[in-house]
């Protein structure tokens, strides 16, 4: 049998273990669902003077608007 301290060591790490593979589980969890009903679960770092020549709020950030048409 080991020593109280080593004892309160090895249960602290094993609820902290089991805690991060459970957040990680209910995140994978969370991104699937997220993607299946078509929102993306993955963040885009945008520069700020990209942001600042953004036009409309909604608008994509990096996506040339009226471009030349494609088409017969």
């Amino acid at each position: 049998m080991g020593t109280p301290l080593s004892l309160f060591t090895g249960v602290w790490f094993s609820l902290f273990g089991s805690a991060v593979i459970w957040w990680c589980a209910v995140e994978v969890r969370l991104r699937r669902t997220l993607r299946r009903v078509g929102v993306s679960g993955m963040a885009r770092v945008v520069a700020p003077s990209a942001l600042e020549s953004a036009g409309e709020p909604g608008e994509p950030v990096g996506v040339p608007v009226g471009g030349p048409a494609t088409g017969a």
